[in-house]
């Protein structure tokens, strides 16, 4: 499928930098490290919805969740790394009402659907993807659109044997 749009389901994030100085970067957290919920390995989402974008160059990304960390929404956090990833700022639409997983589905879906895009992928970590299967079935019938899955980790193994170890 070559999709109109990649769902990029958020994550954890942290907070790097010095508080004293003011110097504060948010980030997806890495596998060695969760957010308050557990969350572990989002920036693998974030890494594979850019070599996503890389692959199908017509596709928009809609990047996900409100919740972030003083006052920055998740989705803001996601749209910064795919920038730094190269990824244009042009190609991201931020979904910030949700707060969870069952909330991105529908309010993605609501998106997709006022664009009228017919191809979706969402992109989410191994370990969640029978999860939002499950989400986007409940929620479908709402939309008219085809819906496929894609588990980060894969993308990423495709383009780099190092991460396969990792």
């Amino acid at each position: 499928m070559n999709p109109d749009v990649i769902v990029v389901l958020s994550g954890g994030v942290v907070v790097d930098g010095d508080a004293s100085s003011g110097e504060r970067i948010y980030r997806s957290t890495n596998y060695d490290e969760g957010d308050a919920f557990g969350t572990l390995g989002a920036v693998v989402r974030v890494q594979a919805a850019a070599k996503l974008a890389e692959k199908y160059p017509q596709a928009f990304l809609i990047t996900t969740g409100m919740n972030g960390l003083d006052g920055m929404s998740v989705a803001r956090i996601q749209r910064s790394e795919l920038e730094t990833l190269g990824v244009s700022s042009d190609r991201i639409v931020l979904e910030e009402l949700s707060f969870n997983t069952k909330t991105q589905i529908p309010e993605s879906l609501n998106i997709i659907r006022e664009h009228g895009w017919g191809r979706t992928l969402f992109i989410t970590s191994e370990y969640q993807m029978e999860r939002v299967q499950a989400f986007v079935e409940r929620f479908h019938r709402k939309t008219i659109c085809k819906i496929e899955y894609q588990d980060a980790e894969s993308v990423l193994s495709e383009n780099n044997s190092d991460f396969v170890e990792y």
